[in-house]
């Protein structure tokens, strides 16, 4: 192995002596340490060798009983540049094929865990260095070489390379007889080179951890023509469990105690998800069950707009299109989602319930990815990888992903069956949607990268058919219903983002993030069917420019400290539609109040955080954040707010310090837990609409947060949480309060708000998590809650939360069977929903119309029915050279139960009969397919 060390310019720590003790042995006398049988050193990756860098990577190697290598930890990173990066996955690609022979513990074969570590030292500039691994293959000294044996490395049905596989050649004699055996590893694209190479019978096989080995006894006899070059083509097919399964796990900054974080594999294909990779956090402990076409995310007792949802760091006005299928970011280039459910770091404001943190798919540097997906909804494609537009120039990686709904195509279709059937229908609206994102990268030197990301998603409607006028607008000019329903229910937004960071010296990192964007919200910002369930005001229509960024400083002073500070600022240029459609609808509009309004909204934060610790498994984590939010009316277009004055401005100066610590009392079991205010700024709409002279104060929530982490295996581990949420100066209508009858109009008009609302949650979450393994993957979730809140009715002090769910169960599996099948399954149960309209008491008889009307109570005593459903899911996935296809059906409520959203009374409501108004998502087969190459 010395001159393979040599020529891959590596010192490899491969003494067994230089390996430290084994730590988490189980409990007796060590009597014999592991030793190093088989390892090979790792190639110098080229980003290292292009920048000078040397380094040491520590790695923590779990070994079984047999000696084999079953995880690889990074102890020590190289940095978190892409030159560290690329030294840290050479380190962890050569120790996954080490093979040591077995710890012993009271003289019996057991399973160890060591320390070890791999020094890379560049060579002397007159040492060759090779463009990919070499060996000299067995018997070339004899016969003479012939040709040179190239090859690559590649995963089963895509052009994507395998770095550091193995690849041996063993000489093929007679009577069965085998001769030496040489070996190397491929390099970090792949590549792999033998030579010289004598012609005869060998035996090629190739083999990394997660891929079934490659092995052919005669694939190079006879095979080249003297002094010829013989490349090689090696594709290695995927166990079943490669898009689940993590080989190795990077040692990350101990996490946040409310953050659950997914990886793309984990939310790819989840059942009752639509396909959908974000639907997956409906899934995970306190979030409330959304309603049918809700599109909503409720957190720990929180309304939607308490959720702040955030695509790289950038906020972002809604998570799904309209109708609440789909999310507005494609699942293809969705890298991890991190979702924080309180409890969450100082970088986070302007949000009191709940963060969703969407990292985007980290690009390849090998290849090129190219993906296409369709299923019921739409269509979609992802296509990525480097180019490097000149020699003198940095590489630069690329990629791109679309979606777009196919609504209109079933739609024509439709209308054109109703046709045949001589039952033509005249005009049908259609909802469409679309999304994108394109990202672009380069690491500008080794200390530091640029990136420009640009995303975006539009709602819209559409309208086959011929569809009449209805009506005429301001000017006289007929109105079409497309116009109508877009300029009331569509909506769009898109984002610029840029991104420089810096890593001057090793431990620093600085990053600066500046973003601009547009945003136009329709009335169904939160969902369809949320602000009428939850009696809350619809959002009016804003058209909205909005720009800020980010300058982060993040400092690795030693193991055990960590500081990161910050600014931020968030501004947006608001047009409130105080009468929506007036202009449009020629609707009129009353002396002296203008039909819109133009607000500025303007949002500065400063914060710092320290993180003390790993020591003594404790880990303590002071921040504080102080934010500045301004909203200021036009003085020409604003209402004549607070006395008389035609300029208005709401100033809140908030100050929230949070405090989260964790106390690892034995090896995979810790002790959490999190204290902190929060707030967010008022409502643009709520704002719009005051008319009193009092300013409305920010919404505060203080989040109270105890718990648990055990990890009972290699693979399970369990999350308990106890929490608490406070909520004080809520918004408040005082014209309407709180009217859990609905007989007051869904939109609000110029009226008197308060901040004198309140609430209070209590809850107990569970996470049993089974992380992805060969043969299947899931997790538990449990949520118990109670909401309640205090909005100002004095009929009824305090009432549950619209969406107070007491019990909520969702199981979650996988199960990954041969022949390259999936089959998955979701259950949930969910205790119903207050129902909105409440139950008859009595009944009067109207003599003028001869009918029975309601005399509705004024308390929220009763319940829907417990909300159950069970979806299924089965993948198939298809394996050819250059491409790989996965065809999926995924049946949504399988056994076709109701699950009522809405219910009344029926019968002349004296009757217990009980008529369902909004029934629940009824069994719906989706079929669909992703084709990667």
């Amino acid at each position: 192995m010395g001159a393979l060390v040599l020529l891959a310019a590596v010192a490899l720590a491969g003494d067994p002596a230089a390996a430290d003790a084994p730590t988490g042995q189980p409990a007796g006398l060590l009597t014999r340490t592991p030793e190093l049988l088989l390892g090979h050193a790792p190639p110098y990756p080229e980003a290292a060798l292009a920048g000078a860098r040397e380094a040491t990577v520590a790695l923590r190697i779990t070994i079984d009983e047999t000696g084999l290598v079953t995880r690889v930890d990074i102890a020590e990173s190289a940095g978190a540049d892409p030159a560290g990066r690329a030294l840290d996955w050479a380190a962890l690609g050569a120790a996954a094929a080490f093979t040591f022979s077995p710890a012993e513990v009271d003289g019996r074969a057991a399973a160890a865990v060591i320390s070890y570590r791999l020094d890379f030292r560049l060579p002397s500039r007159s040492a060759p260095i090779a463009e990919a691994p070499r060996a000299t293959a067995p018997g070339a000294a004899e016969a003479g070489a012939r040709f040179t044996l190239t090859g690559r490395v590649r995963r089963e049905g895509t052009v994507r390379p395998l770095p550091f596989a193995e690849v041996s050649l063993t000489l093929l004699l007679p009577e069965g007889k085998t001769g030496e055996t040489v070996a190397v590893l491929a390099d970090d694209q792949g590549r792999f080179t033998f030579l010289p190479l004598p012609e005869g019978p060998y035996r090629l096989e190739v083999g990394l951890a997660g891929y079934t080995p490659f092995v052919d006894e005669e694939y190079l006899e006879g095979r080249a023509a003297p002094a010829l070059e013989h490349a090689l083509d090696v594709a290695l097919l995927p166990l079943l469990s490669d898009e689940l399964m993590t080989v190795v796990r990077a040692k990350k900054s101990e996490p946040p105690v409310s953050r659950v974080s997914l990886s793309r594999a984990e939310v790819r294909g989840i059942p009752g998800t639509y396909g959908d990779a974000l639907r997956v956090l409906e899934s995970l402990p306190g979030v409330a069950r959304a309603p049918l076409l809700g599109g909503a995310l409720m957190v720990r007792g929180g309304y939607p707009a308490d959720t702040a949802v955030h695509v790289e760091g950038v906020p972002i006005p809604v998570l799904y299109h309209f109708g609440g299928f789909t999310s507005v970011v494609n699942g293809a280039f969705i890298e991890e989602i991190s979702f924080y459910a309180g409890g969450y770091p100082a970088r986070y404001g302007n949000a009191t319930a709940g963060i969703v943190d969407v990292r985007a798919h980290e690009l390849s540097a090998d290849t090129f990815e190219t993906r296409f997906d369709a299923d019921g909804f739409d269509l979609g494609f992802f296509f990525g990888g480097q180019v490097k537009p000149a020699e003198a120039l940095p590489a630069l990686r690329i990629g791109f992903a679309a979606r777009r709904s196919h609504a209109e195509i079933p739609g024509s279709l439709l209308l054109d069956a109703a046709e045949a059937l001589q039952q033509p229908i005249p005009f049908l609206p259609v909802p469409l949607y679309y999304d994108y994102q394109l990202k672009l990268e380069s690491d500008v030197t080794s200390t530091s990268s640029l990136s420009l990301f640009v995303f975006g998603a539009e709602d819209a409607w559409a309208v086959l058919g011929d569809a009449p006028a209805i009506g005429t607008d301001a000017d006289g000019d007929p109105l079409d219903l497309d116009l109508l329903l877009n300029t009331f229910l569509g909506s769009r937004w898109h984002r610029l983002l840029g991104r420089w960071q810096l890593r001057p010296l090793p431990g620093v990192t600085h990053t600066l993030s500046p973003y601009a964007g547009v945003t136009r919200r329709g009335l169904l910002s939160e969902g369809v069917a949320v602000p009428i369930l939850a009696g809350t005001t619809l959002d009016v229509p804003t058209d909205e420019l909005n720009w800020g960024g980010r300058d982060e400083l993040s400092v690795r002073v030693a193991p055990w400290l960590r500081a990161l500070i910050g600014a931020e600022h968030h501004g947006t240029l608001s047009t409130v539609q105080l009468i929506p459609g007036a202009e449009l609808l020629d609707i009129p509009v009353p002396e002296g109040m203008p039909s819109a309004a133009r607000a500025a909204v303007s949002t500065s934060a400063g914060y710092a955080e320290l993180q003390l610790g790993p020591a003594a498994g404790v880990t303590v984590t002071p921040a504080v954040r102080v934010e500045l939010s301004t909203l200021r009316f036009d003085v020409e277009d604003g209402l004549p707010f607070y006395d008389g004055d035609a300029q208005s401005t709401v100033d809140n100066l908030t100050f929230d310090p949070r405090l989260s610590g964790r106390l690892q009392v034995a090896p995979g079991f810790t002790l959490k837990g999190a204290v902190g205010l929060y707030h967010q700024r008022p409502r643009t709409q709520s704002a719009a609409f005051d008319t009193d002279g009092d300013g409305l104060a920010s919404p505060e929530a203080l989040h109270l947060i105890g718990g648990l982490e055990s990890q009972l295996d290699d693979a399970l581990s369990l999350d308990v949480q106890l929490y608490g949420v406070r909520r004080t100066q809520l918004t408040r209508e005082r014209a309407r309060l709180y009217d859990p009858t609905l007989q007051s109009p869904p939109v609000s008009g110029a009226g008197s708000f308060d901040s004198e609302g309140r609430g209070d949650t209590l809850g107990f979450e569970l996470l049993l998590r089974q992380a992805p393994s060969r043969w299947f993957f899931g997790w538990v979730s449990y949520t118990f809650s109670r909401t309640q809140v205090a909005l100002g009715d004095h009929r009824e002090p305090t009432v549950p939360f619209p969406f107070d769910q007491t019990h909520n169960l969702v199981a979650v599996g996988k199960l990954l069977l041969p022949w390259d099948v999936t089959l998955g399954a979701r259950f949930a149960f969910v205790t119903g929903n207050p129902r909105p309209i409440p139950d008859a008491i009595s009944v009067a008889h109207d003599l003028q119309y001869n009918g029975y009307a309601p005399i509705l109570s004024t308390l929220r005593s009763s319940r829907l029915a417990p909300f159950h459903r069970l979806d299924l899911r089965v993948d198939k996935r298809f394996t050819f050279s250059w491409a790989s296809v996965t065809t999926f059906l995924e049946v949504i409520n399988s056994y076709n139960w109701p699950n009522p959203e809405v219910v009344f009374p029926g019968g002349d409501f004296r009757a217990r009969e009980v008529r369902t108004l909004l029934p629940g998502p009824p069994l719906l087969p989706l079929v669909g397919a992703e084709v990667e190459l």
